[in-house]
């Protein structure tokens, strides 16, 4: 019997915090996540130690027609990667609810 492929949970973080900062690093891009989320710019540093929210970019990234391709050349990572990450971070266990940190409102990955 084969064992599963082991995640790489920190290449998956890692993947979910540059695409967060190749976000950051265009204002329309950066408009239109914190539109969408309803999340204040100053709010995302405390959000990005929650692998959930993590998780969020990711699936933000990867739903987002055309953004995947451009995040994804910009940061050298092909749509398997994304697809590592979104599975990687979904593994996470629920993490307690921390004062302060805010949940990215982005429904679940819809699969059609």
């Amino acid at each position: 019997m084969l064992s599963p492929p082991r995640l790489d949970r920190d290449r998956a973080e890692w993947i979910a915090i540059r695409a967060l900062g190749a976000i950051a690093e265009d204002r329309v891009r950066l408009e239109r996540f914190l539109s969408i989320t309803g999340l204040m710019p100053g709010s995302i540093r405390a959000c990005a130690s929650d692998p959930r929210f993590l998780a969020g970019v990711v699936d933000y990234v990867a739903d987002t027609p055309g953004l995947m391709e451009e995040v994804g050349r910009e940061i050298a990572c092909q749509p398997a990667d994304f697809a590592m990450a979104q599975y990687a971070l979904r593994e996470l266990p629920a993490s307690k609810p921390r004062p302060g940190v805010v949940r990215l409102p982005i429904p679940p990955r819809r699969v059609s």
